[in-house]
């Protein structure tokens, strides 16, 4: 996986975890995480903690210290300063 897009792992984990997201025609950069999915805090956490283990990277010490993480193009990109 390139390390400048984690869009397609974000996804499939989104669609794993999650009921809304596994019905949503469309996800991309652009989807909003609580407004379009619906991902509440525990939905968030248990992604977090997935993506954790996918990928080696500190995302949840990252995402607490940037709560404008609002859509999955946010999280690609907090993602990559990562990496």
């Amino acid at each position: 996986m390139s390390i400048t897009d984690y869009i397609p792992l974000i996804v499939s984990t989104l669609i794993e975890i999650s009921p809304v997201a596994a019905s949503a025609p469309d996800i991309n950069a652009e989807t909003d995480l609580q407004g379009d999915l619906g991902v509440d805090s525990i939905t968030l956490i248990t992604m977090v903690f997935k993506l954790e283990e996918d990928t080696n990277l500190p995302i949840q010490a990252a995402i607490l210290e940037a709560p404008d993480v609002a859509t999955v193009g946010d999280l690609n990109t907090l993602m990559i300063g990562l990496s």
